[in-house]
């Protein structure tokens, strides 16, 4: 039984698109995130190999690095990439898509057998403003969120400072600024407009507490895997900067307030599948949601470092194998982890990567692993 079931695992492709290694040196947009970018997609794939055939889809420009992952790169002409992506995508049993906010949802409309959430919750979860009201109507606890288009539109001086303001479809924390008072409000909500491909932000009420995100996996109505991960921020001229994580939180009262946010989440939305990102903020031990990201997240990469057979759990939610288990992180390993993002002047452009660090261009992610 168990040779059956490894052959009919070998049998199943799997294809990891990221969308800034999959078109890099064609938009180079988000080439800055690069470094996130390739170490999540790199991660899964050498991961999901042990249980199925998976490649990441890697832009010709990034064909230097060949040799280090000849067995799972499946490398494109990035100019191609519109044309040809429907029809590589078809070659293959499942396609898990990592991407920005408006990316994602171009390749969910092009893409048929994308495993994740569907469409219409890609389109809800990746926009800052309708997230939050998705989540609100589900009696999860938010902040006081409102939508802008345009600085004339809000009277700042009426608004309980401090506030966060942030662009609705950008990536992680690009363009996310606080601001104390009015002045600061105004000008910085012009910079966030800007940087928004939409032209549309959010003003968030700050909320102070402990920065930190959950990881979780959701298949046939039941919280199958999650992680509750501490994130490290700093603050450089106003602006939000994501510094890394360590994982997994493992004080039980914040534990038992997760698994009751998670639970409310997949009962108000019992058909979502895959893996969803929460932002949180930890206020007396209760989490407060942020935004929410429907695609895999930067802490995955230390998870599976922790926990490899989080692989198994991938391949048996993505075949439809029903997953009888509320896994949490802290409760299958005894270890922590750090994740460390770092920035400095280097002379060296191109991607270098190894186990447990991934650079461009200076941006340097690196996982360290702590026993208890």
């Amino acid at each position: 039984m168990a040779l059956n079931t490894m052959y009919s695992y070998s049998n199943f492709k799997i294809l990891v698109i990221e969308y800034v290694t999959a078109t890099f040196g064609c938009n180079n947009h988000y080439s800055d995130l690069l470094s996130e970018g390739f170490s999540m997609a790199y991660t899964l794939a050498k991961l999901l190999k042990n249980y199925a055939t998976s490649h990441i889809l890697i832009s010709h420009f990034l064909s230097y690095i060949h040799r280090d992952i000849a067995d799972i790169a499946y490398y494109i002409n990035c100019r191609d990439f519109v044309d040809n992506i429907a029809d590589i995508a078809s070659r293959y049993d499942k396609v898990i898509v990592i991407a920005p906010p408006m990316e994602l949802i171009e390749l969910a409309k092009i893409l048929k057998n994308i495993w994740g959430p569907g469409i219409e919750y890609i389109k809800s979860f990746s926009d800052k403003f309708y997230s939050i009201y998705a989540l609100e109507k589900c009696g999860i606890e938010v902040p006081k969120t409102i939508e802008i288009r345009d600085v004339r539109d809000v009277d700042f001086g009426l608004l309980e400072y401090p506030i966060v303001i942030k662009p609705c479809m950008q990536a992680g924390s690009t363009c996310v600024y606080i601001a104390r008072g009015y002045r600061e409000a105004i000008e910085n909500s012009v910079k966030v407009l800007d940087c928004d491909p939409l032209h549309r932000a959010v003003i968030q009420q700050y909320v102070r507490g402990v920065h930190g995100s959950i990881s979780a996996i959701f298949k046939n109505k039941k919280i199958v895997f999650y992680s509750i991960n501490r994130q490290i921020i700093t603050l450089e001229n106003n602006m939000f900067r994501y510094k890394g994580n360590v994982l997994p939180i493992r004080d039980a009262k914040i534990i038992k307030n997760v698994y009751k946010l998670l639970t409310q989440f997949i009962e108000c939305y019992p058909d979502l599948e895959g893996y969803i990102g929460f932002d949180i903020v930890i206020e007396n031990k209760e989490p407060i949601v942020v935004e929410v990201n429907p695609r895999i997240t930067t802490p995955f990469i230390a998870i599976a470092k922790l926990y490899p057979e989080i692989g198994k759990i991938f391949i048996d939610a993505i075949k439809g194998i029903d997953i009888d288990t509320q896994m949490y992180l802290g409760d299958v390993t005894s270890g922590s982890a750090l994740i460390a993002i770092q920035e400095k002047e280097i002379e060296n452009d191109s991607l270098v990567f190894g186990d447990a660090f991934f650079s461009y261009k200076g941006k340097e992610i690196k996982i360290a692993l702590f026993k208890r």
